[in-house]
């Protein structure tokens, strides 16, 4: 059965919650996250406003990584599967995410285990500003257990990429 561990409200079977935080570490590793559905419009610094009725329970987490500061999320579940939702920039991005294309690195159980990178659509004014319930990332070979898995958001050195993160969900089938 597909267990979803939603951004905010957590693992409703296991009762885990996610790990946000920043490489390295800064003084509040939380403070590069932010829950986009609780922003108000004036004195927010999340990037995105999403439209909550896409999201899972109405709810994501905004990050912006940069060349200093790589912003990143864990989890542990057991299981024999693991897949990351995010929200992406659609063919009618906001202006704002010129430049921002995505560029995660995934890994279960402290070994290097995918990478996400694509650049934004071209900015032809039709469609969406978003894509919700994108799948970055899939493993569907686990062997049945306990398993850690880390996304982070951009590398040292490296553009800025905005981090949307909508759920994570999990095989908790043998």
């Amino acid at each position: 059965m597909l267990v979803p561990i939603d951004d905010t409200n957590g693992d409703p079977i296991a009762l885990s919650r996610m790990r946000f935080g920043t490489k390295p570490s800064t003084n509040s590793n939380t403070e590069a996250w932010i829950l986009g559905h609780t922003c108000a419009a004036v004195n927010c610094r999340a990037l995105a406003t999403l439209d909550p009725s896409q999201t899972y329970m109405g709810t994501w987490h905004d990050s912006t990584a940069n060349a200093d500061i790589v912003t990143s999320v864990s989890v542990d579940f057991v299981g024999s599967a693991v897949y990351v939702k995010a929200v992406l920039a659609g063919p009618n991005p906001p202006e704002f995410m010129g430049g921002l294309d995505p560029e995660y690195y995934i890994s279960i159980n402290g070994t290097a285990a995918g990478t996400f990178k694509q650049p934004a659509p071209s900015t032809d004014r039709s469609g969406p500003q978003f894509l919700y319930n994108i799948t970055i990332y899939e493993n569907t070979t686990l062997p049945f257990g306990r398993h850690s898995l880390n996304v982070d958001a951009g590398r040292t050195g490296g553009p800025q990429v905005l981090f949307l993160l909508d759920a994570i969900l999990y095989d908790d089938a043998l």
